[in-house]
Parts: structure tokens; C-alpha cells; sequence
């Protein structure tokens, strides 16, 4: 059985905990908080970890995707048309899509909007890795 000290130890030496609360740190997020209750602030704590969970879902689905369906050459939708990296991140993820959005064709139907051929040759195949089309998107 642990004791409190050695949780907190095996705790504090997990890198992605650092990472994580690296995020929430952020000025863009910490210096814009204004609660007044503890219900409120609690509310809060639980929707930043609720969104951190998610980033760590979409890293490892990514990871995950990329061990099973990648032949021995990656492609060639990493950064600047580089190509992929093994373990890319949740960040470089999000910075992909990035710039990209829904638009409505008509009542009830939408397109993505891909801002150059290039970005959607890195979405739809990060998507693929993830085992999600953009097609599946739009019906959300």
C-alpha cells in the first residue's frame, strides 16, 4: 500500500501531469478566470480536466492510429509538408486544425472548409489515423 508522500512522488514524476497543468498555467487561461464561488471554481476545474482528458484521447487515438495503419514510409503531412512524426502531439493536432471550420450549403448540411490543398490532405488523413472522417464530423 502507498502512503501519501510516495503517490506524490510517483505523482510529480510523471512528465505528461507537468505538461498538462503547463496548459492550464497558461496565462491565456489562468489570467482570465473570474469566479467568486467555490461551486463555480470547482465547475471549472472539472471542465479544464474534462478538456485535458480529451487532448490526451485525441494524442493517443493519433499515436494509436499511426502504429497500426502507417506503412514503414510516413506521409507527408507534418509540419511545413514534412513527414509525420511517430508520436505526434495533441498540440500539433489542434494547430492542424486550426484555421478550419464548418460552413452551411444549406438548412441541415455543412462542409468542411479546408484553408489549401494541403491542410486537407493533413486533416483528412490525421482524421483517418484517428478512425474518424471528416464525413462523420458533419453528421455530429
Amino acid at each position: 500500500e502507498c502512503g501519501m508522500r510516495e503517490i506524490l512522488g510517483i505523482y510529480k514524476n510523471q512528465m505528461v501531469v507537468e505538461m498538462d497543468f503547463r496548459i492550464l498555467k497558461e496565462p491565456c487561461v489562468a489570467s482570465v478566470i473570474y469566479l467568486k464561488t467555490p461551486e463555480r471554481i470547482r465547475s471549472l476545474a472539472v471542465l479544464l480536466q474534462i478538456s485535458l482528458l480529451v487532448r490526451a484521447l485525441m494524442q493517443y487515438k493519433l499515436r494509436k492510429g499511426i502504429e497500426i495503419y502507417m506503412p514503414e514510409e510516413m506521409p507527408r503531412v507534418g509540419r511545413d509538408g514534412r513527414k509525420l512524426q511517430t508520436n505526434p502531439t495533441s498540440k500539433f493536432l489542434i494547430e492542424v486544425l486550426r484555421n478550419h471550420g464548418f460552413k452551411q450549403i444549406e438548412k441541415g448540411k455543412y462542409q468542411f472548409f479546408f484553408i489549401n490543398r494541403q491542410r486537407h490532405l493533413q486533416v483528412t488523413t490525421l482524421l483517418h489515423l484517428m478512425g474518424v472522417t471528416v464525413e462523420e464530423l458533419l453528421l455530429c
